[in-house]
C-alpha cells in the first residue's frame, strides 16, 4: 500500500469545545486527503473542516 509521508507542522493545537485537538494539513488533492484520513482512523474518530479560500 502506498502511504503518504506526513510532515509535522507547528500548527497543532489543543482546543476547548467539542473537539480535543485541531490539526491543519495541506494535501494536493482529495485522494491524498482520503489516504491521510484512512491512516488517521486507527487512532480515533475525527471531524473534517475544509478551507475553501483565504480571506485577503
Amino acid at each position: 500500500m502506498d502511504r503518504l509521508l506526513y510532515l509535522a507542522t507547528p500548527d497543532r493545537n489543543r482546543i476547548s469545545g467539542e473537539g480535543c485537538y485541531t490539526m491543519k494539513i495541506n494535501v494536493p488533492d482529495q485522494s491524498a486527503l482520503n489516504r491521510f484520513l484512512d491512516d488517521l482512523l486507527p487512532f480515533g474518530n475525527y471531524r473534517v473542516n475544509l478551507s475553501i479560500g483565504k480571506i485577503k
